[in-house]
């Protein structure tokens, strides 16, 4: 084709055996596109694709738009829409320009790069704000690092990179990339509430002034242990002895690593040795060979 620089004119078109003179007239000249977009960004995973388009720009009244990769105004990779769906194998510039019926073309392609990437394994690590032990009824926040194109989903369900948690038990995490790569973690917490089961017992329930008995304490969750009593040997461990002097009652009281307390009882009788004894005969002077009544009190 021959034709100015505007395409107006008449182009000749060379055709075995015969020549054919057409008028070429393009009213709009083409204009070059200020950029283009990605609608999945500028990085993308290996295997993914985007689709760029074209921003700005016209292709007149006849022209069309021509991409290119590598260079601008290379061998085209296809033309026509103001569109075009890639799926590089390795990070890739491309190009675009308008081309009108005349073949002129603008040295100044709008060009985007898209990064390949493999991806990162993502970082799963759990932190938590409180420590892994806790006193009821406090709570703790457990978070992950916190990153652009990361899913996170938590055994109780949350999609956000950080949770809540008051109860003992172990929460798990899965952080997913954009390059579908994924990692997992957990952690365990332990909340620490009053003791619970407390029991106290003493043996002999029932002694003679002066005996020992033998005190028997438990309770889920306790650390440390007070006895209170009469005659106690030992009141800060779980089991001891006593001499109890009276009957009465010994409290057991568990406390555990929170301070958080629990107290349980047991009763023990003391048996005292018999006061004001009496003791009579009747009578009290007898016959050899007869017989007195004995009365004892």
């Amino acid at each position: 084709l021959q034709a100015d620089a505007n395409c107006n004119g008449v182009c000749m078109s060379a055709y075995p055996s015969a020549a054919y003179f057409f008028t070429c007239n393009c009213p709009v000249a083409p204009s070059a596109a200020s950029s283009i977009s990605s609608t999945n960004g500028l990085t993308i995973c290996s295997g993914q694709s985007t689709t760029l388009t074209i921003v700005g720009g016209s292709t007149g009244s006849c022209g069309s738009w021509f991409w290119y990769a590598g260079s601008c105004n290379s061998t085209a990779l296809t033309w026509g829409s103001s569109s075009y769906t890639v799926s590089p194998s390795t990070t890739t510039t491309y190009f675009v320009n308008p081309l009108d019926d005349c073949h002129n073309t603008y040295p100044n392609c709008a060009s985007v790069t898209i990064n390949v990437t493999n991806g990162t394994t993502p970082n799963a690590t759990i932190s938590s704000s409180n420590g892994t032990t806790l006193c009821s009824p406090q709570s703790t926040t457990l978070s992950v690092q916190t990153c652009s194109n990361r899913t996170y989903h938590w055994s109780n369900g949350s999609a956000n990179s950080s949770i809540s948690a008051s109860s003992s038990g172990s929460y798990y995490v899965t952080v997913t990339n954009s390059c579908s790569q994924s990692a997992n973690s957990n952690i365990s917490i332990i909340v620490n509430s009053a003791p619970t089961g407390a029991s106290a017992s003493a043996s002999p329930s029932s002694v003679c002034s002066g005996n020992s008995i033998q005190l028997t304490g438990s309770a889920n969750g306790a650390t440390s242990w007070s006895w209170s009593g009469s005659g106690v040997s030992n009141s800060g461990i779980q089991n001891t002895s006593a001499t109890p002097t009276t009957s009465g009652t010994y409290t057991l009281t568990a406390t555990n690593s929170c301070g958080s307390t629990t107290s349980t009882t047991s009763t023990v009788t003391v048996n005292s040795a018999p006061t004001g004894a009496s003791a009579s005969a009747s009578p009290s002077s007898v016959c050899s060979g007869n017989s007195i009544q004995l009365t004892g009190s």
